[in-house]
C-alpha cells in the first residue's frame, strides 16, 4: 500500500501492484483483462503499477496508473535502490578525544 500521506490526496492508501522482471506482454495481458473483471464487480479500487518498461505501453493503453513514470500521477522514490558497498579506508587516531567521541 502507498503510504497514507494527505498530500497524495485521492491516491493515499493506494495498492502498488509490483511487476517483476520477465513478464511477457503475451501472459500479462489476459491477467490484466481478468484484474478488469474483478474490478468491475466489486468496485474501484485505486491501482497503481510499477512495472518494467516493455509492459508499461499495455497499461497505459488500458488507462491504468503507473508509479515512478516521468509524466505520471506518482513520481517520487517507492524504494531507493539499495547503495553498493563502499570501498574505503578505515582511519584511526591515537588520540583519546577522538576515541572518547566515538562512544558517546
Amino acid at each position: 500500500f502507498l503510504r497514507r500521506f494527505r498530500l497524495l490526496g485521492d491516491r493515499r492508501g493506494a495498492v502498488r501492484l509490483r511487476v517483476p522482471e520477465g513478464v511477457e506482454a503475451e501472459a500479462f495481458a489476459p491477467w490484466l483483462s481478468l484484474l478488469e473483471a474483478v474490478l468491475e464487480e466489486v468496485g474501484p479500487v485505486p491501482l497503481f503499477f510499477q512495472a518494467p518498461p516493455a509492459l508499461r505501453p499495455l497499461l497505459r493503453e488500458r488507462g491504468l496508473a503507473l508509479v515512478n513514470e516521468e509524466g505520471g500521477p506518482l513520481l517520487y522514490l517507492l524504494d531507493p535502490p539499495r547503495l553498493p558497498e563502499g570501498e574505503g579506508f578505515a582511519y584511526f587516531s591515537s588520540s583519546q578525544a577522538l576515541a572518547s567521541a566515538l562512544h558517546s
